[in-house]
């Protein structure tokens, strides 16, 4: 009789699409972020209709500082605690902007400022997660029991006790439990979990098989070659949670921001409040302009 561990290709399809949604959603629904960018939102609505339809001016000002406030405090905190540890990022650039533009009376441009960039952390951080959380699930193609092959017949055991150089017995519908050699049988075996193939591959006696992929017609017996927490998928996993490896064009535009981010903003200061003392007249009458530059750098 098939163990109720097996389940069809359907079966599976549908279960990791469910659980991936509701993953998706929960992610989403959890994130304080969300709720401070809807009433950051909200605010930056108001301000505008004050300001264009109601010419309230004043009105319009507390809600664009209101909804900036709101809408940045993520920002904010972490710029505050880049500037802690002696670094800028672009949290801080982020912040200096948004002040800036309140300082200069640009209001709406502050409170849109925060607003957008918010709604785009949010969506790049729900983004990476989504696609982690996808590639995670593919362990659960992989059964947990196998049919181990012994001198007495056959016994369903999890297939974490399977030890290596053991022989297992893999069904037409099956899903392969574990890394190995095909010792005996031959199946047309549906990779899609590992390699993306549509098209399921013929294979026969000393081909190699992994966990996770589908025995789509005939019967194998197959040595294993890898324990449990060693498969193929697992590793693929464990390289996602590792993800912090980078690559090396990643290393070099860090290594550069690190310098050239620095630079820039000591240049941008300069520019304020340096620049005005050589423009003539008053100090106070270039601030303003120099500051725009100095934003726009």
């Amino acid at each position: 009789e098939e163990s109720s561990d097996y389940k069809s290709e359907d079966e599976i399809q549908d279960e990791l699409e469910r659980r991936h949604q509701q993953s998706i959603w929960r992610s989403i629904f959890k994130k304080k972020e969300l709720y401070t960018i809807i009433v950051s939102g909200l605010l930056l609505l108001t301000g505008a209709l004050l300001q264009f339809v109601f010419v309230k001016p004043m009105g319009s000002r507390i809600a664009y500082i209101i909804g900036m406030l709101i809408g940045g405090v993520f920002i904010f905190r972490k710029a505050f605690y880049s500037l802690k540890g002696l670094k800028i990022d672009i949290n801080i650039l982020m912040t200096v902007a948004a002040v800036g533009a309140i300082i200069l009376g640009e209001d709406i441009e502050a409170t849109s400022i925060v607003f957008l960039f918010s709604i785009a952390e949010l969506v790049e951080n729900i983004s990476v997660e989504s696609a982690k959380n996808s590639i995670e699930s593919l362990i659960n193609y992989a059964p947990s029991k196998a049919t181990l092959k012994t001198k007495d017949g056959s016994v369903i055991i999890p297939a974490t006790s399977v030890e290596i150089n053991s022989h297992i017995i893999v069904k037409a519908g099956e899903r392969i439990p574990l890394d190995g050699v095909i010792f005996s049988g031959k199946s047309y075996i549906n990779q899609a979990p590992i390699t993306g193939e549509s098209m399921p591959i013929l294979k026969t006696k000393g081909d190699e098989v992994f966990a996770g992929t589908l025995c789509e017609d005939g019967a194998l017996t197959i040595l294993v070659t890898k324990k449990y927490e060693d498969i193929f998928l697992r590793k693929i996993v464990e390289l996602v949670e590792n993800s912090d490896q980078r690559a090396p064009i990643d290393r070099f535009i860090d290594n550069f921001a690190k310098y050239y981010t620095p630079i820039m903003f000591v240049v941008a200061l300069i520019t304020a409040f340096i620049f005005p003392l050589f423009g003539g007249g008053l100090y106070v009458a270039n601030l303003a302009y120099w500051i725009k530059i100095a934003l726009v750098i």
